[in-house]
């Protein structure tokens, strides 16, 4: 499960920062679910960013019909493929997130829980596999969403979560963006750095 991830600051790796730099929304801090963030596409063979939504719009729920419906912020790389919310984004539309490592929660007791920042080893950056499609607003207009993908916890994730994004390695790009991209779902030998945040 992904629910929160690092932003970059102006500072750090050079190439993405320099492909958001005119993208004028949050990059630093944490990024929650619901915020307008950097998303990076492939167009023409070459990254490009774009401002995006995290989290597909929820489905209501017949028996609340009053509780707002909770944003599609992660979809499972098992099943998306073959689910309908999914499966048309996976085939056509398929992007990056930029980020600095992502957090997760360990419940220790019914009232504690530890915040871990999870990153990857001697690198500054993290990215993760995402998709996205574009909504019709409630007002007018449309806007683009993402949802982070993920996958089975690896070694170095297990003892927090059952789940972690899938995580790209920046050699990984055009693969993911062009290529035989489902083979990347299997992550367990992306080792991942924690510590307490």
């Amino acid at each position: 499960m992904c629910g929160r991830y690092l932003g970059f600051t102006a500072d750090e790796e050079h190439e993405i920062a320099q492909i958001i730099k005119d993208v004028e929304i949050k990059q630093r801090g944490e990024i929650s679910p619901t915020d307008i963030a950097p998303v990076l596409l492939g167009k023409n063979d070459t990254l490009t960013a774009q401002a995006m939504k995290w989290g597909y719009p929820g489905y209501p729920d017949r028996n609340r019909p009053n509780v707002k419906p909770k944003p599609l912020i992660n979809a499972k790389a098992e099943t998306v493929k073959s689910l309908s919310t999914w499966k048309d984004s996976v085939a056509l539309r398929r992007c990056v997130i930029p980020s600095n490592g992502f957090f997760e929660w360990r419940r220790s007791s019914a009232n504690d829980k530890t915040k871990y920042l999870f990153r990857l080893p001697n690198e500054s950056a993290l990215y993760m596999a995402a998709i996205y499609k574009t909504f019709p607003l409630a007002d007018s207009g449309e806007a683009p969403h993402f949802s982070i993908l993920t996958t089975a916890a690896n070694s170095s994730m297990i003892e927090v979560h059952n789940r972690m994004p899938v995580i790209l390695l920046r050699n990984e790009f055009d693969e993911w963006l062009w290529g035989d991209w489902e083979q990347l779902f299997e992550r367990s030998k992306v080792g991942l750095n924690k510590e307490v945040a």
